[in-house]
């Protein structure tokens, strides 16, 4: 998402199986072109390494 609210672009999807997300309650974006994302109804924090454009 950019500054300005617009999205860019969207990270995997819902239930449970590799590279989706399920209840998405906090996202951390401290590091440059990294997200840690934590999930409440998988009980998991991911990382996504982001590849910049």
């Amino acid at each position: 998402m950019e500054l300005n609210g617009t999205i860019v672009g969207r990270l995997g999807t819902a239930p449970k199986q590799i590279g989706q997300f399920g209840t998405v309650n906090s996202i951390d974006c401290s590091e440059e072109n990294e997200l840690l994302v934590g999930e409440l109804g998988n009980w998991r924090v991911r990382r996504v390494t982001l590849q910049p454009m």
